[in-house]
């Protein structure tokens, strides 16, 4: 990222995890910027509590589907197979 030529500068990326204090007020400890580094700030906050997503395995059986047993469902991907092979 950057422009090209004379004067040109590169961007960085510099990540880190806040707790937001007092006011709405927010902290970034970046020593290693130097003092009068120009830099934009995007804040991304949680919206509630952390948690791993669901396998896709869970979601097997959980709804309605289009076969009214499991034979009617091999039966159809049996002829689906069997088409490929005309």
């Amino acid at each position: 990222m950057g422009l090209k030529g004379p004067g040109a500068t590169m961007a960085s990326l510099l990540r880190r995890r806040v707790i937001v204090g007092e006011g709405g007020r927010i902290e970034i400890p970046a020593s290693d910027l130097p003092p009068g580094t120009c830099a934009d700030v995007t804040v991304e906050t949680e919206t509630g509590p952390s948690r791993q997503p669901a396998p896709l395995s869970s979601f097997i059986g959980c709804c309605k589907g289009m076969f009214a047993s499991r034979q009617e469902a091999d039966d159809y991907l049996r002829g689906e197979r069997d088409a490929w092979d005309r």
